[in-house]
């Protein structure tokens, strides 16, 4: 899978971008701070998962005078569909209104689109996959297994369903929370034991990236599924009814679990740098790309902004090395203009320049 065609239009500083045509392993976008390089990624984000890793503020989106932004790709879904056709992708947004079609037809909503495109990104405030709230974990833990488990999209909807249902029940006083256990029990521990499975198997991945990237660190995970597994969901949801009903929302299940992060033993909250903290998300994030090319032979989108940012000549190697070895289609951006020295023998990919809303390639080896 892999993004042939882009068009941009009036999305926040990025004027137009008619169609550029990325190359299909490397793409480093250069420039000035301020000029649209993140916006360029942006971009392909929001193509693929109808929001940003920016901002979840629509009207923060449409170029200033501007009433809409208009987004448009074209996309060779490769060797994992051998055979298909390209499709496009596009995207229509006001600061009121979401428009997804692909090849023209409309798409129902963004559960819909994400099967589509993979899109994997690294940014600067990723470091809070390791440092932030357990929801941040969760998210991440998710993302892999929507991709790879057929029926998480279903049990996920289940789950989501009886928990609202649930809350609702425990803000009333005339209804009874306890009918809702065994529905919330049932895609809860269905849940569980998908994730469980995708950590399983993302193991060796990351332990991988983690050598390359932290050597000698000793990475090691965990996993608290948010309930006494051991009793089961539906008995914790029955012997925490009562705080549950005191905070007025359901206090155990999936929706309370928590990824561990440890180094040499240790939790990666407390004593990892920020340097650290941020290639502790490059191998969390590599991982999950890498497990997706192996099990859906299919190859992934991975968004890079701010490359160099924070990281010394040889941790920069380290994770040019890394990001080579997943080989996904990568965008990179950097302000520097001369290509990257640590480049693997052989690598091949273009280089563009955005400057004042607008892009341009600059050179292509």
């Amino acid at each position: 899978m892999r993004l042939a065609k882009l068009e941009v239009r009036n999305l926040r500083c990025l004027r137009e971008i008619p169609e550029l045509l990325p190359h299909p392993e490397f793409n480093l976008i250069t420039g000035p701070n301020a000029a649209g390089k993140t916006t360029f990624l942006e971009a392909i984000d929001l193509l693929a998962r109808g929001r940003s890793f920016r901002s979840h503020r629509p009207k923060e989106l449409v170029m200033k005078g501007e009433k809409e932004f208009l987004l448009r790709g074209q996309v060779d879904p490769g060797d994992g569909e051998e055979g298909a056709p390209p499709f496009t992708l596009s995207q229509r947004r006001t600061a009121e209104t979401l428009e997804l079609r692909c090849d023209g037809e409309p798409i129902k909503g963004l559960s819909d689109l994400a099967p589509r495109l993979a899109v994997q990104a690294i940014h600067p405030d990723s470091h809070t996959l390791v440092h932030g709230p357990p929801a941040r974990r969760r998210a991440w833990l998710d993302w892999g297994v929507f991709h790879v488990e057929p029926e998480y999209r279903r049990s996920w909807a289940s789950y989501q369903r009886a928990l609202k249902q649930r809350n609702a029940a425990l803000k009333s006083r005339n209804q009874h929370p306890e009918d809702w256990d065994r529905p919330l029990a049932e895609a809860g521990e269905a849940l569980t034991a998908m994730r469980r499975r995708y950590l399983e198997e993302v193991r060796d991945p990351l332990e991988g990236f983690a050598q390359i990237l932290l050597p000698g660190l000793g990475l090691e995970t965990s996993y608290f599924p948010g309930y006494d597994e051991s009793a089961g969901l539906a008995e914790s949801l029955s012997a925490g009814l009562r705080a549950s009903r005191e905070s007025g929302q359901t206090t155990t299940g999936p929706h309370r679990a928590e990824l561990g992060l440890a180094l040499g033993g240790m939790p990666a909250t407390r004593i990892a740098s920020r340097g650290q903290s941020k290639l502790l998300s490059c191998c969390l994030l590599l991982a999950q790309v890498a497990l997706f090319q192996e099990l859906r032979d299919e190859n992934c989108i991975l968004l890079f902004d701010d490359l160099s940012a924070e990281l010394d000549e040889q941790h920069l190697e380290h994770l040019l090395e890394a990001l080579s070895s997943c080989e996904a289609q990568l965008f990179a951006t950097r302000i520097r203009d001369e290509p990257l020295e640590h480049l693997p023998d052989g690598a091949q990919g273009r280089v563009f320049h955005v400057e004042q809303g607008a892009i341009s390639l600059t050179s292509e080896g």
